[in-house]
């Protein structure tokens, strides 16, 4: 059984957004997302956001997730 591809995106309490700890502009985000869901592989998003993440920029995070194929979320 393989184990699926993480993808761990953490959103500091300013909205800053980071993907395997490494801090993404909002425009290279959904590259981000696309590149890991290339040759059809399926990962899995693991999200945590501050507690002072404003709700909006939650959604659109996930939202580029979807987009990009991205279906679990964790």
């Amino acid at each position: 059984d393989d184990k699926p591809l993480i993808v761990s995106v953490a959103i500091d309490g300013a909205g800053n957004v980071y993907v395997d700890a490494v801090e993404v502009e909002r425009s290279a985000l959904a590259l981000r997302f696309t590149t890991a869901t290339s040759d059809g592989q399926r990962p899995e998003l693991h999200l945590r956001a501050d507690r002072a993440t404003r709700y909006e920029r939650v959604t659109e995070v996930l939202a580029e997730a979807q987009r990009a194929g991205i279906v679990k979320i964790a």
